[in-house]
């Protein structure tokens, strides 16, 4: 179910998907989609030699290690299939009605973009209208940008300019961590983490709901897309690419909320934590775990990791630059978790294996070139198996990235979708680029990525909610 916030008012549609029978197509997608993955997997793995088995009789160890670098990415390929074979989850009776429980939507902020998050919390409120009384709004900020915004519990917490942390964290986590501090929830709300370009709809925020009724004491995260901004050709590419992102979402990420392991980290939106276990463990660990606090606060929790309904939708970054500062500041901040992180090794396995493919990924780029260059050269059925189920996977994730991410009309959705493995080798460049930049080259600092525009304000102050 997409839950749009950016849209025409011809396409909002107000549903509830708590309270309301799950229609036919929603019952059944999933298990369609798995039968279909199976289907295509099989098919893939038989017919491997299109790739990589000929009928010649040439072999060579130097060409089939060449062709195999790519395998470094067969643990995050592995993760991706068993994340898409996940069932649905059930829908759960709303239990926390009359509950002393409370859910806080936090926005965190430096406060450089004042009528963004205003127009983002009057949304908010206009779709929220009907559960006022059951929420608050909190918003951290460097600098004062919003008066009580009418009938709702409401507090700004603003940081003092010279506050530092008993650890000396920074950044973000310096902030998250005086919320934690000053925050006037109770110990038994729920606090609901978001970008300050986020809007809370009615669907998304039954979802958080639905989630403390089924997983009381835990921590959720749910599906994020990005909206189409649709300011230039530029920005279009990085929604398209932020396809994997969204694939990520139902692939790896969903796989660790199901087996309950924090395997390869957390994203900064979309939390639900308890308030108990925030102002238990906090998010002031030192300057070690500032650029990705997220992911090291995740791991601090490595068991408690759960699934949460509901789709939130941000914003892609603007420009290319953008992008590959983005990745850059996720690969330094997850090098640094690695490191400096008390976690046993064994816990953090799985992300140092994927940190050392995200690094080696230029050897993945020229193993795929050499898979088309030496196409002359035999090659064992076994391997040929194993790189035509990478580059399968690969594929399906961001298809089916972009297919949830678009969301324009049926036509152009389909025709991204079906364009996307052409348009692989430049998101892979973009990616791979990003990640040895930033594992070179460490961040020193908390990049920051352009979130405003007017075009945007306009957009969203447009925005029409369903009555």
């Amino acid at each position: 179910m997409r839950l749009l916030h950016l849209m025409p008012k011809s396409r909002y549609e107000k549903t509830n998907f708590i309270m309301a029978p799950l229609s036919f197509r929603q019952k059944y997608a999933s298990a369609i989609t798995q039968v279909s993955l199976m289907v295509a997997c099989m098919t893939y793995l038989y017919w491997g030699q299109f790739f990589y088995i000929t009928e010649s009789t040439q072999s060579a160890w130097w060409a089939t290690l060449l062709r195999c670098f790519s395998l470094v990415t067969l643990p995050t390929t592995i993760l991706i299939f068993l994340g898409m074979m996940c069932p649905p989850l059930p829908v759960e009776p709303d239990k926390i009605t009359n509950s002393s429980t409370r859910i806080v939507i936090r926005w965190t902020t430096r406060g450089i973009y004042p009528h963004l998050v205003n127009e983002v919390v009057k949304k908010t409120m206009e779709h929220l209208r009907d559960h006022l009384d059951h929420i608050r709004l909190e918003i951290v900020t460097e600098q004062h940008i919003l008066d009580t915004p009418g009938n709702v519990d409401f507090q700004e917490i603003v940081i003092p300019s010279d506050y530092v942390p008993p650890n000396k964290s920074l950044f973000k986590a310096r902030a998250l961590h005086y919320g934690v501090q000053f925050s006037e929830c109770g110990p038994d709300d729920y606090i609901l983490h978001l970008d300050e370009e986020s809007v809370v709809t009615e669907n998304l925020y039954l979802g958080v709901r639905q989630f403390i009724s089924t997983n009381f004491g835990y921590i959720g995260q749910g599906i994020i897309t990005y909206a189409d901004a649709n300011h230039s050709f530029q920005s279009f590419l990085c929604h398209w690419a932020d396809a994997l992102r969204t694939g990520d979402d139902f692939a790896r990420f969903r796989f660790q909320c199901v087996i309950h392991r924090n395997l390869v980290g957390m994203k900064g939106s979309f939390m639900v934590i308890p308030n108990s276990i925030e102002r238990e463990v906090g998010f002031d660990h030192g300057p070690e775990s500032s650029i990705t606090e997220d992911a090291y606060f995740a791991m601090l929790n490595w068991d408690k990791i759960r699934f949460c309904r509901g789709i939130l939708e941000e914003q892609s970054p603007f420009t290319l630059w953008d992008t590959v500062k983005q990745r850059r500041r996720w690969a330094s901040g997850l090098w640094k978790l690695l490191w400096y992180h008390p976690a046993a090794w064994w816990k953090k396995s799985f992300l140092t294996l994927q940190m050392i493919a995200w690094t080696l990924s230029p050897l993945v780029g020229v193993s795929l070139v050499a898979s088309f260059v030496l196409y002359n050269y035999s090659m064992p059925p076994f391997l040929s198996g194993l790189l035509t189920f990478n580059f399968l996977m690969f594929n399906f994730q961001y298809m089916w990235g972009c297919y949830h991410l678009m969301h324009t009309s049926w036509q152009k959705k389909w025709l991204c979708v079906i364009f996307t493995p052409l348009a692989l080798p430049l998101f892979f460049c973009l990616e791979g680029f990003a990640g040895v930049y930033g594992t070179i080259c460490p961040v020193q600092s908390f990049l920051l990525v352009k979130k405003e525009s007017q075009q945007m304000l306009q957009e969203l102050s447009s925005i029409q909610v369903a009555p």
